[in-house]
């Protein structure tokens, strides 16, 4: 009966991961979709074209996210490609923007390197990035402090000691100080609609990147989430 339970609770985990994470390109779905009908309705047809196909390929991404929770959890793990992280960044940013589609905000990438280079699974990566702007975006909606126009999240990317950092900053209340220690186990949120899934399904899959993800700082200033990946050079180095 304890095995039973045990194998319960993991597979209520996995679905309640797969929802959470596939929330975020159905939520941008709905907002393309809605914009899609706009631009028929005005007789712009071209401009729906265009938007047709970026619902295309946030239906493929849905996809791309179970696949890559079902080899999270399977013998064969996931599926590295040598990628730049730069490059994904600014891949992403369009998507971020249409999931955090409730406030006016600044959404800024720092780089100091024209290119970083890691092995990983791409698909995985982008959804911790996407996971921290969201969390960061959640932050920055629900600080009173904050006019609309001075609420800004900042990406920064460089290397530290062999690794690959993407900091994730924000202007948001911070997190609060009896949550801090357990941020990053399941079902500990600060929303009050949230699953507290996306910290930990997050530094699952840095962990099996041989990498991390944690918690740099936080307060009434607002926090800074780290992602450190191992970079190509770096594992041929034997770092």
């Amino acid at each position: 009966r304890i095995e039973n339970q045990a194998e319960r609770t993991v597979l209520a985990e996995i679905t309640s991961s797969i929802g959470h994470e596939i929330n975020q390109p159905m939520a941008a779905i709905e907002t393309l979709s809605d914009t899609a009908s706009l631009m028929l309705e005005s007789g712009d047809h071209g401009g729906a074209s265009g938007i047709l196909r970026q619902i295309q390929v946030e239906s493929l991404r849905v996809g791309q996210i179970i696949q890559t929770i079902r080899r999270m959890s399977s013998t064969k793990g996931l599926v590295l490609e040598s990628i730049d992280l730069i490059a994904v960044v600014r891949d992403l940013v369009p998507l971020a923007k249409i999931i955090c589609k409730e406030t006016r905000f600044s959404l800024n990438i720092r780089v100091e390197q024209g290119q970083l280079t890691v092995s990983a699974d791409r698909t995985a990566i982008e959804q911790i990035i996407i996971t921290l702007i969201a969390n960061s975006h959640e932050a920055i909606v629900g600080s009173e402090a904050r006019t609309r126009e001075s609420r800004w999240i900042e990406l920064s990317l460089t290397v530290i000691d062999g690794y690959a950092s993407v900091r994730v900053q924000d202007n948001g209340p911070g997190i609060p100080e009896e949550l801090e220690a357990e941020i990053f186990n399941s079902f500990v949120t600060t929303k009050a609609d949230g699953l507290g899934l996306g910290l930990n399904l997050s530094r699952s899959i840095a962990e099996k990147h041989l990498g991390w993800l944690r918690l740099v700082e936080t307060g009434i200033q607002g926090s800074v989430f780290e992602l450190r990946l191992p970079t190509d050079q770096s594992k041929n180095a034997g770092l």
